[in-house]
């Protein structure tokens, strides 16, 4: 069974699409964490009450960074694929 152009021109943009989201996500990912935990220790050696609420702190940052990169990323890879999806018709 031979598949036809349009199929194999969709297939090759979504796998594209995927290495690169996930490739952005996880240079993203590391970059913001590595930054953050980098400022939050800056931040508690200038003030100890934060030693308390530290952990908190990240817990929240990692929630929220999870969530607006979800928001994010998915209007751009829905457009995406329809839009490939469109063209390849």
């Amino acid at each position: 069974m031979r598949i036809g152009l349009q199929t194999r021109l969709f297939a090759s943009h979504f796998v594209v699409m995927i290495v690169g989201l996930t490739s952005f996500i996880a240079i993203n990912k590391l970059a913001a964490h590595h930054s953050f935990r980098g400022h939050l220790d800056r931040m508690t050696r200038l003030d100890s009450a934060l030693e308390e609420i530290q952990e908190d702190l990240r817990d929240g940052f990692e929630t929220t960074w999870s969530r607006s990169m979800a928001w994010g990323l998915l209007p751009g890879a829905v457009t995406a694929a329809g839009l490939s999806y469109r063209r390849s018709r």
